[in-house]
């Protein structure tokens, strides 16, 4: 699954989140559906207890879409909580590379085995469902599929 990060208002939040660590606005912009794309970036493995120059790398390459492809942080969930997951997007949030990258950028972005809370997890990951949501609330991404009656 690709995703198209928009600029709305974050939706669907889990009670035990922190109201502002998804109070992610800002993203660019995605490009016209009529616009010529000839410029992309993929990038995976951003580990949020690194430096970050990369963001800062790939701002000043301007590429028309950057394609975020995997382990966009690392953080575990372990028991009933995903609070380390919850950091990790925290920390990446606050890096102020990351700020600027994500004001200039137009952003896709997939879901890894890190994203989902675990590594090297599969579909028996108990913690699926909730990374995925704070994923998706993170990165303010409207899912139309959830208004489907017959999803």
């Amino acid at each position: 699954t690709v995703y198209l990060f928009v600029d709305t208002e974050p939706k669907g939040l889990a009670e035990e989140v922190e109201e502002e660590l998804f109070n992610q606005t800002g993203f660019k912009s995605p490009p016209d559906a009529s616009e010529e794309l000839s410029s992309f970036a993929f990038g995976s493995c951003s580990n949020q207890h690194m430096p970050m120059p990369y963001w800062d790398t790939i701002t000043e390459f301007q590429p028309d879409v950057f394609v975020m492809a995997g382990d966009n942080v690392y953080g575990d969930c372990t028991g009933d909580s995903c609070l380390e997951l919850q950091e990790a997007y925290n920390k990446l949030a606050q890096h102020p590379s990351f700020q600027g990258a994500k004001s200039k950028l137009s952003i896709v972005a997939t879901l890894d085995d890190h994203d989902y809370g675990l590594s090297n997890c599969h579909e028996d990951n108990p913690h699926k469902d909730l990374a995925k949501q704070y994923f998706m609330d993170f990165f303010n991404i409207q899912d139309e599929r959830r208004s489907r009656t017959n999803d």
